[in-house]
């Protein structure tokens, strides 16, 4: 189920089978389509050679038919005898000669078989083909060759239909037969024919690839025996080969591994006497290193505790500057609120002035619209006067036209109506604009006093403002006194206690290199035992 259940030779022999097997199907399929091609066209080549034969017997009879428009009893059983002679020496089915009369297709004359002569069935002169082929009226209207394979009533063929023209100018198409179970026949032999050879090949593909694969299973056993006493520690074993090809490569490589491997064993059987002797060279070494290092560690740790002391006092002095720096930012930072809020006092007035100059430029500009828009109001009164006007007029003359001028006087009525109406309107417009001009007069004359009040706010607010600044600037000196007297004791108490943990770091390492040396003086050992076995 598996391909590692099988063993190489089996895989081997499987492959083989498998490529001689497409092998033999590739060879079989293009041999035949090669053979069926070739026959096909050797078919053809004759179909058109026999018709070529034809014209030189059928044009002298089409020649006279042209002219006469018909032919004797005799004389078309001579023309038929001689067409069936002819497609008998051809080797063809039929030999015939059609043409297209009356929108139908008819046969001018055909060959007979040896049955339909003994029967006396023989196809008569200007007799219909009522299941002609297709391709013979193509070949009728575009005077070209035409091949095609069909069945009509006298069977099934392989055929070619040939325009001809006599020297006269009649033409008609010459039609050759040949039958397709002939075709068949020889093509299912060219078949049987290619499989038994295709198969020959495959069983000889097969009992070369069994000899080999024997040979090759022998010769790979006989590898795997040697590898295997290599490996077992019989390096003295060698492989023996005749061939130079890739077995004999192989055979000279495992050789050298052979060779590789024993020169590698005596090569680390020196090694493990250095390394015995380095050892204890080293393990000696690490003992001496573990007493200094131990005799370091004590030292340190005194240091240690002096440094910690130090670095007690530089915190205390940090903390007392430290409270100090702080008092001084608390009272920067009041100033600072101070001077914020009247920087904002100041910013909300500037505001305040922006919007109320922006209020006082939109008073302005509704009082230019209204302006605007009583001059629209007085055109729109003096349209609708002459609009009343133009009514008057209209109904003058629509009164003067008597009977048919009434609808237009209605019309001219209410039209006036709208235009006093519209009239009356401008009016109540231009007084509403009015009373809007007055209020918003009002409103700029009120926004420009209270402009002035807001620009004296403004200058008072600008004096407490510098003055606040004065007073931080004051307080931000003596902050940075203090911070700096803080930032020397903050970093003398850094460094102190940078100094208390480098020690203890260095009386931590000292102690680990103190153990690493007894570790390393046990690993000496070890490893010397270790040369020892090497050297066994």
């Amino acid at each position: 189920m598996q391909n590692k259940y099988l063993t190489l030779p089996i895989r081997l022999l499987l492959a083989v089978i498998t490529i001689n097997l497409v092998t033999a199907i590739v060879f079989t399929t293009y041999t035949y389509t090669s053979q069926a091609q070739q026959i096909m066209r050797g078919i053809d080549a004759k179909l058109l050679t026999t018709a070529a034969g034809v014209k030189l017997v059928m044009d002298e009879f089409h020649q006279q038919f042209a002219i006469n428009h018909t032919v004797t009893p005799d004389e078309y059983q001579h023309c038929m005898d001689e067409l069936s002679m002819f497609a008998n020496e051809a080797q063809v089915e039929y030999v015939y000669t059609i043409i297209s009369q009356e929108q139908h297709i008819v046969f001018t004359a055909s060959s007979y078989t040896e049955k339909e002569k003994a029967e006396s069935n023989f196809t008569e002169f200007l007799s219909v083909y009522d299941d002609a082929s297709d391709s013979i009226a193509i070949a009728i209207e575009t005077q070209q060759i035409q091949y095609d394979e069909y069945s009509d009533k006298w069977g099934t063929f392989r055929s070619v239909f040939v325009p001809a023209q006599t020297a006269n100018g009649y033409r008609y198409v010459i039609g050759v037969d040949i039958s397709l179970a002939d075709i068949t026949a020889t093509l299912n032999q060219v078949l049987v024919n290619c499989i038994l050879i295709a198969l020959g090949v495959f069983v000889m593909g097969i009992l070369v690839s069994l000899f080999l694969m024997r040979f090759i299973n022998n010769t790979l056993e006989s590898f795997a025996a040697a590898v295997n006493e290599i490996a077992n520690g019989h390096l003295n074993i060698t492989v023996s080969y005749p061939a130079t090809d890739q077995l004999g490569i192989l055979a000279i490589d495992i050789n050298r591994m052979a060779d590789n491997l024993r020169l590698l064993i005596n090569t680390m059987q020196q090694s493990a006497d250095q390394v015995a002797t380095t050892a204890e060279q080293l393990s000696a070494t690490s003992e001496q290193i573990s007493n200094g290092t131990n005799q370091v560690a004590g030292h340190l740790t005194s240091v240690a505790a002096a440094t910690e002391q130090m670095s007690a006092t530089a915190a205390e002095i940090a903390q007392n500057c430290i409270t100090a720096a702080n008092e001084a930012r608390h009272a920067s930072l009041s100033a600072n609120s101070g001077v914020a809020i009247v920087i904002e006092t100041i910013d909300a007035m500037h505001c305040i002035a922006d919007h109320v100059k922006q209020t006082a430029e939109q008073l302005t500009e509704l009082n230019i619209r209204s302006n605007e828009i009583g001059k629209i109001s007085a055109l729109i009164t003096s349209i609708a006067r002459q609009t009343n006007l133009l009514a008057l007029n209209a109904a003058i003359e629509a009164a003067n036209a008597g009977q048919y001028g009434k609808g237009f006087a209605v019309v001219a009525d209410e039209v006036r109506t709208l235009a006093d109406q519209t009239t009356q309107a401008a009016a109540n417009i231009i007084q509403i604009i009015a009373t809007i001009q007055g209020g918003t007069q009002a409103a700029v004359s009120a926004i420009d006093a209270g402009l002035k009040n807001v620009a004296q706010g403004t200058a008072s607010a600008s004096h407490s403002s510098t003055a606040l600044q004065m007073i931080l600037e004051q307080i931000d000196t003596v902050t940075a006194q203090v911070d700096q007297i803080s930032a020397a004791a903050e970093e003398q108490t850094v460094t102190t206690v940078s100094i208390s943990q480098d020690i203890h770091y260095i009386a931590e390492v000292v102690q680990q290199t103190a153990l690493d040396s007894q570790c390393t003086s046990q690993a000496t050992q070890q490893l010397a035992e270790l040369a020892g076995h090497l050297r066994q």
